[in-house]
C-alpha cells in the first residue's frame, strides 16, 4: 500500500489466519515528522501504544506485535476476558480491583461500556504513588475508534476531586448513534453509590445534550 492505493499484485502466502499488519517507512512522505522521532524505540513505543488500546478494546480477538528479527513483544489470547488482558498489558497493579461500567441509554441514543480501577482515597499511598509516577492511564473509543478527549479527561478528573478519590485506570467505549455523533455536547459527570460504602464510589456519564 502507497497513499492509500495496492501498488503491487495480490498472491497467496501461507500463513496463519488473521490479518498481520507489517507497517515500513513510516512517514516517507512527511520527512519533518520523521526527524521528530529521533529513535527507533520512540516509534515503537508509539505503535505499541495503539495496538495495546486496541487489544484491551477487543478481547475477544487475539493481538501479536513483534519487532523484526525479534520475538513477540507481547500476545494476547483473544479468549474475551478483558481484565485478563489489561493484567498481561499493564501489569497485576493496573488489574487490581477492577470494575465493569456498562450504561445504556436509549433516549440518548448512546451506550457506554469498559472498566476502571476501583477509585482510592487520593490520600493512600498507592495513590500518592500513582500520581508520583504518573501512572493514569486513559483510554476513549468513540464508534469503535481510539480517540482523544482532553475535556473528558479533565472532567473526570473534576469529578475525582470532588470525591477525594483516584483512578489509576479508565477504558471508556461510547457507542453513540450515527445520526446524532456531530451534535453531541458533553454536560457533566457524576458519581453514585451503589452502597454505603465509600469504595463503591463508580462514575458513568450521566447527561448530555443534543442540540
Amino acid at each position: 500500500m502507497s497513499d492509500g492505493h495496492i501498488t503491487g499484485d495480490i498472491r497467496s502466502s501461507a500463513g496463519l489466519k488473521g490479518t498481520v499488519v507489517t507497517a515500513e517507512e513510516l512517514f516517507y512522505n512527511t520527512p519533518c515528522r520523521r526527524r521528530a522521532l529521533k529513535y527507533p524505540a520512540d516509534e515503537m513505543n508509539r505503535i505499541a501504544d495503539v495496538v495495546i488500546r486496541y487489544a484491551i478494546h477487543n478481547p475477544t480477538v487475539s493481538f501479536t506485535m513483534r519487532r523484526c528479527g525479534s520475538g513477540n513483544d507481547f500476545r494476547t489470547t483473544g479468549d474475551g476476558d478483558q481484565f485478563k488482558v489489561i493484567a498481561s498489558l499493564h501489569g497485576s497493579n493496573a488489574a487490581k480491583n477492577l470494575i465493569s461500567l456498562d450504561r445504556d441509554h436509549q433516549k440518548l441514543f448512546y451506550s457506554l461500556k469498559g472498566c476502571m480501577a476501583r477509585p482510592s482515597a487520593s490520600c493512600t499511598a498507592p495513590s500518592l504513588q500513582s500520581k508520583q509516577n504518573r501512572q493514569k492511564i486513559f483510554y476513549l473509543f468513540i464508534n469503535n475508534r481510539s480517540v482523544e478527549c482532553a475535556q473528558l479527561k479533565q472532567a473526570l478528573d473534576v469529578v475525582f476531586a470532588a470525591q477525594n478519590t483516584f483512578s489509576t485506570f479508565i477504558m471508556l467505549s461510547l457507542q453513540v448513534g450515527c445520526a446524532y455523533r456531530h451534535r453531541i455536547i458533553l454536560l457533566s459527570f457524576t458519581l453514585f453509590r451503589s452502597s454505603e460504602n465509600e469504595a463503591d464510589l463508580c462514575p458513568f456519564v450521566i447527561y448530555t445534550l443534543y442540540s
